[in-house]
């Protein structure tokens, strides 16, 4: 199961994804919350077409 967490180490510009942890770092606080909700909905998606 891949997860999505948001504001890594302290940073509101970054999330991470875990499974494996990925560390993304976007330019504003903005890109990173919307690419947070894109990858949020992305797996939202998958978890229902698994179930």
């Amino acid at each position: 199961c891949l997860g999505v967490e948001a504001c890594v180490e302290g940073d509101p510009n970054r999330f991470a994804m875990t499974t494996m942890r990925y560390v993304l770092h976007s330019s504003s606080q903005d890109i990173c919350k919307a690419w947070v909700s894109d990858v949020s909905q992305i797996l939202e998606t998958q978890r229902n077409f698994l179930n």
